[in-house]
């Protein structure tokens, strides 16, 4: 009676452990399943990307004769920066130059003014040496 007792309880054990076998199969192979696609999409999208670049001209092996284009491009925007110091080198100048010639604009203003108030001045003081 014993044995038999024992039996069915290694029995039991068994079945149990057989079943928690095959889940654990069952979900490892959902999961290489679905890591399977995962790494299908990358692919995909990995070649969708290459080709997008391949019509652009880029992951293209490039001739060596594009040397001389990139020394072309390096010497374009080094003459680029120079030609904008020189615009900005001119700029200041000419700033320098119209506020001087606005300098000079308000001395002869004012120095116009001053002359008609100093004409006035003289004006009344010759009445007043008149009149007395």
């Amino acid at each position: 009676m014993i044995i038999k007792k024992d039996s069915k309880i290694v029995k039991a054990k068994v079945e149990r452990k057989s079943i928690t076998l095959k889940a654990k199969k069952k979900s490892r192979d959902e999961e290489c399943s679905t890591s399977d696609s995962e790494d299908e999409k990358y692919a995909m999208a990995v070649r969708e990307f290459k080709k997008f670049f391949k019509k652009r001209g880029r992951f293209v092996r490039q001739p060596r004769n594009d040397k001389k284009t990139f020394q072309k491009a390096v010497m374009t925007r080094t003459i680029k920066v120079i030609e904008n110091a020189l615009d900005v080198a001119t700029r200041i100048i000419l700033l320098k130059n119209v506020q001087n010639h606005q300098k000079t604009r308000i001395k002869e203003l004012l120095s116009k003014a001053l002359r008609a108030i100093a004409v006035k001045k003289m004006m009344r003081r010759s009445k007043m040496k008149r009149v007395s």
